[in-house]
């Protein structure tokens, strides 16, 4: 027995090492040439263009030693690997090798994977091709229920409810939720989803008066449909003898919070909920943070709720004492994904029994902002011996929909034949820029290279995959995958163009009232026959939209530029889409495919609403006696209305003449969507004879850094004697 287990032993070690020499020459037809050991962590994807169900191998390297790896792909989904879960451990050389299978749920089109460092959240991504022979589905927003009851509650109880938003198409979109009642709030106010994404809805009695209230939450998504859910909410009167049994709930305001961060980045600003005694004794209060079920099922990882935290956590207050309570939120420890909690207020008061009030919190890890190329991937199909200059490319540079800021970049190539200039740069939200790809093939014999530009950025790296079909003679040619392109089988009588257009879409995101975005490229490239084109565009369906030049002429082995803007003055706010079409004749008289003559770029265009600061109320007015010098915090709150680039930054200030005794809980931040309350104090003489008049003066800008409609924003604050 003893010997038939070692003869097992060994057979098993044999399979093991055999099956990792298989997977190391799966692609062993094709030159694979490694970076060096100085360069960042990266991430590959083998093939690059795949269908449903098939399977795809990952290659990561350069991570830490030992390191716990994170698969997701598009907007945080999990990607567990073949007989894995999402999170697989490295080995001491920081590598591994793991396949994932395309599910059918995978739509047609572009999909980011990504792997990242739990610990560092360093990120490595790539993205593949999912093709299918059905059309692509336009991403549409839908939502779990059309109405919402939350229920009858006393006065000052506030009410929670989650309310599913989901995908009904294909790709992701972004959305904004927006209420028309101040009792009425969300969390969070906007955000990205490819498939369903839960929200909390939160309604506040505080200051109500008994009765039936009806709000409306509207959902809007850039794929151009606004959705609304009516909301119901009944108050009543708490009767004397529930006064007796039970503490009056402890009133906190806002009802809802939302904290936003980048991945990897420092923590938000801290926030202020005004706790409220409404009784007529002294009351003691307790708190505790638990994660709803929603936030269980679509949090990356298990997770609890530790990132969010309350200072004071409990304590005492007097009969219609007020108290700012301060909330933070630590989310480096996180993955990118949203996450919920639910805040209760345990309260209680002489031998009532306690009362339980709610808090709606969630906190959204952005991912780190990257790059968005023109390509995903790259051919370059050349005979050898061709000069550099007859075999290149332009890659066109942009960022991703979220960046607020520019990006600096630098590249690296996988092989010595493979060359990117400029090596470096820096990318800002409003323009892009070009890099150039070139091939060096005087010293490569014939047959099939593959290789990868690989993009690093701060915390973050992407790779571009590049596949070299090198002839030993023949016409030079090039191709760009993931592009529109005319190179289709040969038929009788049916020469392929080998036009390449790319991108074949484009899409421009402007605030309404604001200057026309920068424009962007459209490359055409002849690489089989000269080619004679011409643009044709429909200026009445689409006044907004410029295409120049709108004709032209191409030799093989040519590149033309195709210049694309668009002009929002005039359009109100909401989606936008229009396509140009390119009409290709070849040169030489070369018989071509119908299908080959007229290639079509689809151009979307998003007009967002401009953003109005909103602060209320416009004065705040204090009593100061000697009984009570120092008179309770009061509270503004801060709302933004509107769809600009998010978050908005925004900064309060006090006039020189009253710092001394004028005070406020924060005095900058920014704002994702669902509000900000800001805590008033002050601070006067102990025998005040005469009012004292003060200003806040508060001051808005978006994510472009552009000031706000209405901003700033001017409360005068008054102390008058008692």
């Amino acid at each position: 027995m003893r010997w038939l287990f070692v003869g097992l032993t060994i057979a098993a070690l044999v399979l093991i090492g055999l099956n990792g020499w298989l997977i190391r020459s799966r692609f062993s037809s094709v030159h694979q040439p490694a970076l060096s050991a100085a360069q960042p962590p990266f991430l590959t994807a083998t093939p690059a263009l795949v269908q449903a169900g098939q399977s795809v191998h990952l290659h990561l390297d350069h991570f830490r030693a030992f390191a716990q790896v994170y698969f997701s792909y598009d907007v945080g989904e999990a990607l567990a690997p073949v007989g894995m879960a999402p999170v697989v451990q490295l080995g001491a050389q920081g590598s591994a090798d793991v396949t994932v299978t395309i599910g059918r749920d995978w739509s047609p089109g572009d999909h980011t994977i990504q792997a990242e460092d739990i610990a560092t959240h360093y990120t490595a991504s790539t993205t593949i091709q999912v093709v299918a022979g059905g059309p692509l589905r336009p991403p549409v927003l839908q939502v779990s229920r059309s109405s919402l009851d939350l229920g009858t509650g006393v006065q000052g109880l506030n009410s929670i409810a989650p309310l599913w938003l989901s995908n009904g198409g294909d790709g992701s979109l972004s959305w904004t939720a927006s209420t028309d009642q101040p009792w009425l709030l969300t969390t969070p106010a906007q955000g990205v989803l490819s498939e369903r994404q839960a929200i909390l809805i939160a309604g506040s009695r505080a200051n109500l008066r008994p009765g039936v209230y009806r709000g409306t939450v509207t959902l809007s998504s850039d794929s151009g449909t606004s959705l609304h859910i009516l909301v119901t909410m009944r108050v009543v009167a708490a009767s004397a003898s529930d006064t007796e049994r039970q503490a009056p709930p402890l009133t906190a305001i806002p009802a809802a919070l939302a904290f936003s961060l980048t991945d990897g980045g420092p923590a938000p600003p801290a926030q202020f909920v005004t706790l409220t005694n409404p009784g007529q004794a002294a009351m003691t209060w307790s708190s505790r943070i638990v994660v709803p079920p929603e936030g269980r099922q679509q949090a990356p990882l298990a997770v609890g709720a530790d990132w969010l935290q309350l200072k004071p956590a409990q304590g005492k207050l007097a009969a219609g004492e007020s108290l700012s309570v301060e909330i933070t939120a630590q989310g480096r420890h996180l993955l990118p994904g949203l996450y919920l909690a639910v805040i209760q207020l345990n309260s209680s008061y002489a031998a009532a029994s306690t009362t339980t009030q709610v808090l709606a919190a969630s906190l959204t890890v952005l991912p780190s902002c990257r790059l968005s190329p023109s390509a995903q991937s790259l051919t370059f199909t050349i005979g050898p011996g061709q000069e550099i200059g007859e075999s290149q490319q332009l890659l066109e540079l942009g960022l991703a929909p979220g960046c607020a800021s520019g990006l600096n970049w630098q590249a690296f190539t996988s092989a010595s034949w493979l060359k990117v200039d400029p090596t470096s740069g820096r990318v800002d939200p409003t323009h892009g820029m070009s890099v150039r790809v070139s091939i060096a093939v005087n010293e490569l014999n014939a047959g099939t290279y593959s290789g990868f530009i690989l993009f690093s950025m701060q915390q973050r790296t992407q790779t571009v995959a590049v596949l070299l079909n090198l002839r030993t003679s023949g016409v030079p040619q090039s191709a760009t995958s993931g592009s529109t392109t005319t190179a289709v089988a040969d038929t009788p009588g049916r020469t392929p163009l080998g036009a390449v257009l790319s991108p074949g879409s484009l899409s421009f995101t402007v605030e309404q009232g604001g200057g026309p975005p920068a424009s962007r490229s459209v490359l055409l490239s002849a690489t089989q026959h000269p080619l004679q084109w011409s643009v044709t565009l429909n200026t009445v369906a689409t006044p907004w939209l410029n295409v120049t030049p709108l004709s032209g002429m191409l030799a093989v082995g040519q590149t033309t530029r195709l210049s694309v803007a668009v002009n929002p003055a005039g359009l109100a706010p909401g989606g936008y889409s229009g396509q140009f079409t390119v009409s290709l004749e070849p040169a030489d008289g070369a018989p071509a495919s119908p299908s080959q003559l007229a290639q079509v770029v689809t151009v979307t265009l998003t007009v967002l609403a401009p953003c109005v600061l909103e602060v209320t109320p416009s004065g705040l007015s204090f009593t100061s006696s000697l009984l009570q010098p120092n008179p309770p915090p009061q509270t503004l709150s801060l709302h933004i209305d509107g769809g600009c680039p998010r978050p908005v930054a925004w900064a309060a200030a006090v006039d020189s003449d009253s710092t001394s005794w004028l005070h406020v809980s924060q005095t900058s931040g920014s704002d994702s969507g669902s509000g900000t309350t800001i805590a008033v104090y002050v601070t006067p003489p102990r025998l005040l004879l005469k009012t004292l008049r003060g200003q806040i003066t508060i001051t808005a800008s978006d994510g472009g850094q552009n000031p706000l409609q209405s901003s700033p924003q001017v409360v005068t604050v008054t102390v008058s004697p008692g």
